[in-house]
Formats: C-alpha cells, sequence, structure tokens
C-alpha cells in the first residue's frame, strides 16, 4: 500500500517516499492536498499496486533482518575501531555518526 505523509516536505521521510516513489507527501493543515492526494490514490489502483510494491522493495531492502544485522555489524565494528569506515584522516567521525548509519537508530525509525 502506499503512504500518505503528512508533515514537512524536506523532512527524511518525504524523502524516502520521493526516493522510492512509494508514497506522498502532504503538508501538515493542508486539507485539499489530502483530498488530493487520497483522490489521485483512489483514482488509480495501478499508481496504488506500484507504489505499495515500491515501499515493500525499498523497505525490504534497508530492514530486512540480514540488512538489519550487517548495518549494526559496521557499526559495532566502528565504535570498536574508533574511526568509522570512509571517513578521511582529517574529519573522522565519532562513534554517535557511525550509529546513525544502522537502521532504526538515529531517526527513531524502528524496523
Amino acid at each position: 500500500r502506499p503512504t500518505i505523509f503528512i508533515g514537512h516536505p524536506a523532512s527524511e521521510l518525504s524523502r524516502v517516499l520521493e526516493e522510492n516513489t512509494c508514497g506522498m507527501t502532504v503538508r501538515q493543515g493542508d486539507a485539499e492536498g489530502l483530498v488530493r492526494a487520497i483522490r489521485q490514490l483512489a483514482d488509480n489502483p495501478d499508481l496504488c499496486r506500484q507504489m505499495g510494491a515500491n515501499g515493500r522493495r525499498a523497505m525490504s531492502a534497508v530492514y530486512s533482518p540480514d540488512a538489519s544485522c550487517e548495518a549494526w555489524r559496521r557499526v559495532l565494528e566502528e565504535v570498536v575501531s574508533g574511526a568509522p569506515a570512509g571517513a578521511t584522516r582529517a574529519g573522522q567521525a565519532g562513534a554517535g555518526q557511525a550509529a546513525a548509519t544502522a537502521p532504526g537508530v538515529a531517526r527513531g525509525v524502528q524496523p
């Protein structure tokens, strides 16, 4: 199923929906925009199916058990080694920044 997110268009969730073509963003308080989004989806069952498939594919790639375990493994390696993978010597990120790469950590998203 597609997602209609009510929030700020510059938010992380809005970016994810747009990049994966799996939903729409409507600004909070924009009742007419919400009506348009609902009507667009109600009038286009093929669009709903495609957005739903896109969303499932995107979330499975990031939040599958294997992908989540791999992301956490990388974070733990970075924390233990003290230097995140890909960091430059002049601007190495700290462990807190490394944790932001794991699903569900920095942005409050749960798999």
